[in-house]
């Protein structure tokens, strides 16, 4: 009673110290005695996605390639300084040249301009120390999404385009409708309700590549997905799914059948030119009188 309570920034100290491998062995370990106590039987393994938006604002093109340079010349500072203050100065020369022009124009300078400073990084001599150095594993993270981004403006059909460089993961999905940010995969057991198996992937993500690792390894299991193969494996995301081997995985894979459309019963009416010129109009109904 006479203690002091816990500081609210306990939790997040705690979880900042575990970190992303810690709360995964944490979460791993969890689901194992749960295994061993019989809680969870594994008879059968239920698994779906649903889609989270992202907490991001989400940028036109300009802006979205403006702030991929900026960001990028912020990380390949302290290994070229002298070339970054360059870029700088040339930046300042291409707004003062493209001011006033179309957007087509300026979209066109800007992405010229980060394809040059992404080449010269591409040629940039890595230090000694390039697997532990920070700031080095910083610029490589970058230099990897100005290509991404890059790659997006030259494919611009291609999809999975970049939506944000604040989280490289958001992406363009349809989950019934169109939303920015990321695909919860959930895996449960049925009986105990207990979830077994989640992860966050971007909102194209791959489902099924997902299900290839949770499912079926070690034990008999069926797993059942909550929509119809049609709506799955015809996207990119569920290509996997008819490239599962039974022998490999011990897995039965069962997909509900998609319900068939009601059929139109309603008459159609049908429109025949006669020979005068003239647009005759019959059917099944008495009052349609063919014209005089």
């Amino acid at each position: 009673m006479e203690d002091e309570l816990p500081h609210p920034s306990s939790l997040s100290i705690f979880r900042g110290r575990l970190g992303v491998e810690g709360h995964k062995q944490i979460f791993a370990e969890l689901v194992t005695q749960a295994r061993e106590h019989g809680l969870v039987k594994d008879r059968l393994r239920l698994k779906d996605a649903t889609h989270i938006i992202a907490d991001v604002a989400v940028p036109t093109t300009l802006a979205l390639l403006s702030q991929a340079r900026d960001k990028l010349l912020a990380a390949a500072e302290p290994f070229d300084p002298v070339r970054v203050v360059g870029e700088r100065a040339r930046l300042d020369v291409l707004r003062l040249s493209t001011e006033g022009g179309d957007v087509e124009q300026r979209l066109v300078a800007r992405v010229t301009h980060l394809r040059e400073i992404v080449a010269w990084l591409d040629e940039l001599t890595p230090p000694e120390d390039a697997q532990e150095n920070r700031a080095w594993q910083r610029l490589i993270a970058v230099r990897r999404l100005a290509h991404k981004i890059l790659a997006d403006q030259d494919h611009p059909k291609a999809g999975d385009r970049t939506r944000s460089v604040v989280d490289s993961d958001v992406r363009c999905g349809k989950h019934h409708q169109w939303y920015d940010g990321y695909l919860l995969d959930v895996m449960m057991d049925p009986d105990s309700e207990i979830i077994t198996a989640l992860d966050v992937l971007p909102a194209n993500g791959d489902e099924a590549a997902n299900a290839r690792t949770w499912c079926g390894r070690n034990k008999r299991s069926r797993a059942i997905t909550s929509r119809p193969c049609r709506s799955t494996v015809s996207r990119s995301k569920g290509r996997c799914c008819g490239n599962w081997n039974p022998r490999e995985f011990a897995l039965d894979l069962y997909v509900p059948p998609s319900p068939k459309p009601p059929r139109n019963t309603s008459h159609r009416k049908r429109s025949r030119r006669s020979h005068s010129g003239q647009s005759d109009v019959s059917g099944r109904a008495d009052h349609l009188q063919p014209r005089p």
